[in-house]
C-alpha cells in the first residue's frame, strides 16, 4: 500500500471514528450495519492490527444480511483449504444474480431508499456500502432496473451514473450507456437520453445500432419525428448500418405524428438499403394511413404486404377494421374481419379487434349489430378459453354509448349491469355514459347518487370546488352527465354558500361545439341551457362567448334559496321541477352531435 493511499484511509477513519465508536457500542447490530454501510466508499473501514474494526464487522453483517447467509464469527477458523473455501464462496455469490428473489428485494430496498432521499450521495453510499461480492457492473444494472420499475426521476439516474463513473468503482461499458439511454426514453425524457448519448461519445465509446435505435425511438415516442430523423442522419454519417428495428422506429414516429407520406418515404429508403421489411413495418404504415381516413392507401399497403409474402397478424387486421369503422363503413370493417378468420394463417381476433368492430357499428347508429358482435366475442372466448378475447371497459363503453346515442337508455343501463356481473372494472368514461342514460330516463336520483360516488374528486378540485369554485367546466361530458354535474354543483353552493361579493360572476363552461361534426352545434350547451331555463335560473349566455353561461352571485343566491324552499333542499326542489315538466323524457331520444365523444377513443 502506498503512503498516499494509507494516509487517505487514515484521514477517513479519523473523520468517521466518532460514528464508528458510537455504532459499535450503542446501536443494535442490524441498525449499526446500516449506519456504517452508508459511509462513502472512499472512507470504507479497513482492518486494523488486533482484528477487524467495529465498522468492518458492521459492514460484514450488512453484507451477510443482504445475501441471506446470516452472520458468521470473525474469529471462527476456516475449514479446509483457504483457497478452496474462498472459491466456493465466490461461486455462490456469482450464482446470486439480479434476477433472483433475494437480489431483487435487496436492490428494490436500495431503490426505495434512494428515491425517498433523492440525493446522489445517498445513492453512492448505498451502492458502495452494499459490498456484494459479484460483478460491480451487474450491481449497477440491477439497481438501475429497480429504479426504473419504481419510476424514479431522470435526475436520479443521471446522478447515480455520474457517480459510478467518477468513483471508477464500476467500469462503465457500452451496454450500461444503452440501458440508461433506454430508461430515459421510456420515461419520456429524450433530452436527457441525448445528453447521455453525448456523454457516451465524450468517453470515446462508439455508439452501435442499438444505441441509435433506442435514441430514435425515444424521440419518436415523444412525438418529435424531426429529432428522430436527425439522429438517423447522424447514424448514417457515422457509417452505422441501420436494421429493420431502426427503420420501424422512424416509420412509426412519422406515422404517429400524422404524416404517413414521410413514413412512406422512410419505407422507400428502407427498401433501397435492402433491409427486409416485416409485419411491424407494414402495420405502422397501415395504421398511419388509416388514422387519416386514407382507406385506399391503407389497402394498397396491405396488398403490398401480401405480395411481399409477409404474414399478416392480428394487429394488421385490427388496424384495417379500425380504419374502416372510423370512416363510417362498418360493412367493410366486417368484411375485413371475416377475411381475417378465413386467412390461411388463421389469425384470431383479440379484445381490440372485437372492440374496434363493435365501435364501428355503434358509431353508425346500429347498436343491434354491435351487440351481435359482442355475443360473437363471448362465444369466441368460451371456445378459445383465452384471456385475449376478454371484454374490457372499452368494449362496454362502445356498447353502452351505442345504445345511449340511439335513445334506448334501458338497453344502455342493461349493458352496464352485464358489465358489473362479468366483473369488468368500469372507468370514468363508463360512468359518464351511464349517468347520461340515467338522466335521459328521468332517473335523477340514481344519476346524482352515481355522480357523487364516482366523481367526488373531480367535482371538488376540477369541476368547481376549491380555488375553481367560480366556474364549472363541462368539456368532455355527455349532455345528461353535464346536467347532473350542474345540479350537484349548484346544490353545493346552496348548502355551503361561499363568502363571495354579490357582484361576483359564477360561470358554467359548456363549450361552443368547435369540435362537433357540425361546427357550432353542441348538445351539451343546448341541454344545459334548456334545463336552466326550466328552472328559471339567472344564468345567461355571454354575447362574445356562447359557450359560457354566467350569473351574478347575488341573484344566484336568491334563486338557490327559492328553489331549495320547494322541498328539503336544492336537489329535491330542482328534480321536482324537472319531473313536473318531464324534462328528462323529453330529451331521452336526443342524439348527441358533439365531438366530445372523440375523447373516449379506444386505446389499443
Amino acid at each position: 500500500m502506498c503512503a498516499a493511499t494509507y494516509s487517505l484511509q487514515q484521514t477517513g477513519r479519523r473523520l468517521w471514528s466518532p460514528l464508528t465508536t458510537w455504532a459499535a457500542r450503542s446501536v443494535p447490530a442490524l441498525a449499526r450495519s446500516r449506519v456504517i454501510a452508508q459511509a462513502p466508499p472512499f472512507v470504507r473501514p479497513v482492518p486494523l492490527p488486533g482484528g477487524p474494526s467495529p465498522a468492518t464487522r458492521a459492514v460484514r453483517l450488512y453484507r451477510d444480511d443482504a445475501a441471506g447467509r446470516g452472520t458468521q464469527s470473525d474469529t471462527k477458523p476456516r475449514s479446509g483449504a483457504h483457497g478452496d473455501r474462498r472459491q466456493e464462496q465466490r461461486s455462490k455469490w456469482r450464482a446470486w444474480t439480479p434476477s433472483s428473489g433475494s437480489a431483487g428485494d435487496h436492490f428494490g430496498d436500495l431503490a426505495d431508499r434512494i428515491i425517498k432521499a433523492e440525493h446522489a450521495s445517498v445513492a453512492a453510499a448505498m451502492l458502495g456500502g452494499a459490498r456484494l461480492d459479484w460483478n460491480q457492473g451487474d450491481r449497477l444494472m440491477a439497481l438501475l432496473e429497480a429504479l426504473h420499475l419504481r419510476r424514479a426521476r431522470a435526475e436520479t439516474y443521471e446522478a447515480l451514473f455520474r457517480w459510478a463513473k467518477k468513483e471508477r468503482m464500476v467500469k462503465v461499458r457500452k451496454h450500461h450507456y444503452n440501458k440508461v439511454i433506454s430508461i430515459m426514453g421510456k420515461t419520456g425524457k429524450p433530452d436527457e437520453a441525448t445528453w447521455m448519448f453525448n456523454d457516451m461519445q465524450k468517453a470515446k465509446m462508439q455508439a452501435n445500432v442499438v444505441t441509435y435505435t433506442i435514441l430514435i425511438d425515444a424521440w419518436g415516442k415523444s412525438a418529435k419525428p424531426d429529432e428522430a430523423t436527425r439522429v438517423f442522419n447522424d447514424m448514417q454519417e457515422a457509417k452505422v448500418q441501420a436494421n429493420a428495428v431502426t427503420f420501424n422506429s422512424l416509420i412509426d414516429a412519422w406515422g404517429k405524428s400524422g404524416k404517413p407520406d414521410e413514413a412512406t418515404r422512410v419505407f422507400n429508403d428502407m427498401q433501397k438499403a435492402k433491409v427486409q421489411a416485416n409485419a411491424v413495418t407494414f402495420n405502422s404504415l397501415i395504421d398511419a394511413w388509416g388514422k387519416l381516413g386514407k382507406l385506399n392507401e391503407a389497402t394498397r399497403v396491405f396488398n403490398d404486404m401480401q405480395k411481399a409474402k409477409v404474414q399478416a397478424n392480428t394487429t394488421t387486421y385490427t388496424s384495417l377494421i379500425d380504419a374502416w369503422g372510423k370512416s363510417g363503413k362498418p360493412d367493410e370493417a366486417t368484411r375485413v374481419f371475416n377475411d381475417m378468420q378465413k386467412a390461411k394463417e388463421a389469425t384470431a381476433g383479440d379484445t381490440i379487434t372485437y372492440t374496434s368492430l363493435i365501435d364501428a357499428w355503434g358509431k353508425s347508429a346500429k347498436p343491434d349489430e354491435a351487440t351481435r358482435v359482442f355475443n360473437d366475442m363471448q362465444k369466441a372466448k368460451m371456445q378459445a378459453n383465452e384471456a385475449k378475447v376478454q371484454a374490457n371497459a372499452a368494449t362496454f363503453n362502445s356498447l353502452i354509448d351505442a345504445w345511449g346515442k340511439s335513445g334506448k337508455h334501458d338497453e344502455a343501463t342493461r349493458m352496464f349491469d352485464i358489465m358489473q356481473k362479468l366483473g369488468v372494472q368500469a372507468d370514468t368514461i363508463t360512468y359518464n355514459i351511464v349517468i347520461h342514460s340515467l338522466w335521459g330516463l328521468g332517473k335523477y336520483d340514481a344519476a346524482i347518487c352515481m355522480s357523487q360516488t364516482v366523481f367526488p374528486t373531480d367535482l371538488r378540485h376540477n369541476r368547481g370546488g376549491g380555488q375553481l369554485a367560480y366556474e364549472l367546466d363541462l368539456h368532455g361530458m355527455e349532455s345528461g352527465c353535464a346536467q347532473c354535474m350542474v345540479i350537484i354543483w349548484l346544490a353545493r353552493l346552496a348548502d355551503d354558500p361561499q363568502d363571495f361579493n354579490p357582484r361576483t360572476k359564477l360561470n358554467i363552461i359548456t363549450g361552443q361545439g368547435n369540435h362537433s361534426p357540425v361546427r357550432g352545434e353542441s348538445s351539451v350547451r343546448e341541454s344545459v341551457v334548456d334545463m336552466l331555463h326550466q328552472l328559471a335560473s339567472p344564468f345567461t349566455a355571454l354575447g362574445y362567448n356562447r359557450g359560457r353561461l354566467s350569473a351574478p352571485m347575488g341573484e344566484l343566491q336568491t334563486w338557490l334559496a327559492l328553489v331549495s324552499g320547494h322541498e328539503a333542499g336544492f336537489v329535491e326542489g330542482a328534480t321536482s321541477i324537472l319531473k313536473h315538466h318531464n324534462f328528462g323524457e323529453a330529451r331521452a331520444g336526443s342524439v348527441d352531435p358533439t365531438g366530445d365523444s372523440s375523447t373516449r377513443e379506444m386505446e389499443p
